[in-house]
């Protein structure tokens, strides 16, 4: 008959034998924790891309939002030829009524009396009340040229009728006026009104009696 175990020398080996096997269980211990560590990494490691993809989403909706700007810009900016356009088209039509009209005035066949002047836009201006019409915008711009090229001669001071007979100078400026009536294109007119904000300010009044 076998004999019986005495209890504490069974619990004295089985602390033993807990004893030894401590260590592979502490280093257990220790691989799990790594291992839990590196999912934890690797848990926030794919969590990031989320981050990065949401602020490239942000970063679209950003572009999203300049390439819709950028369309406003460009229909706002086709809105302006247009009414450049429309600008254009109003100034040839007031050219080409205004050159209409002129151009159905006849020019004087008899001539008044000998009008003095000291300068070509006295004469214009004397010759306007006298015949009663007015004169090209053209002829205009031409008479006050004239005066400005006489700016700094010699004779600058004398009167111009005692330099220039004023039946010629009359008729010269009815042969300029002829031209202007009757030659003149209204795109001309256009572009040379589209370059000049005053135009107006040589555009004679119509007068009550034309041609008379």
């Amino acid at each position: 008959m076998d004999p019986i175990p005495d209890v504490n020398a069974l619990l004295d080996h089985a602390i033993d034998i807990v004893m030894e096997a401590m260590p592979a269980i502490q280093s257990e211990i220790k691989n799990e924790i790594a291992r839990y560590m590196r999912a934890a990494s690797v848990a926030v490691a794919m969590k990031r891309p989320a981050s990065s993809q949401q602020v490239e989403i942000s970063s679209d909706d950003s572009s999203s939002s300049e390439a819709e700007n950028d369309v406003l810009q460009s229909q706002q900016s086709n809105v302006k030829p247009t009414l450049e356009l429309s600008s254009e088209a109003w100034l040839f039509r007031r050219a080409k009524s205004y050159q209409e009209y002129m151009k159905s005035i006849p020019i004087p066949i008899m001539r008044g009396a000998v009008i003095p002047y000291i300068s070509w836009t006295g004469l214009g201006a004397s010759m306007k009340q006298m015949y009663e019409q007015p004169l090209h915008y053209l002829t205009n711009i031409h008479l006050k040229q004239m005066d400005r090229e006489r700016l700094g001669a010699e004779d600058e001071d004398v009167s111009l009728d005692l330099i220039i007979h004023p039946c010629k100078a009359e008729a010269t400026i009815w042969l300029m006026e002829e031209i202007h009536r009757q030659t003149s294109s209204p795109q001309h007119l256009a572009r040379v009104w589209s370059a000049d904000p005053m135009y107006h300010t040589f555009i004679d009044a119509i007068f009550p009696k034309l041609g008379s």
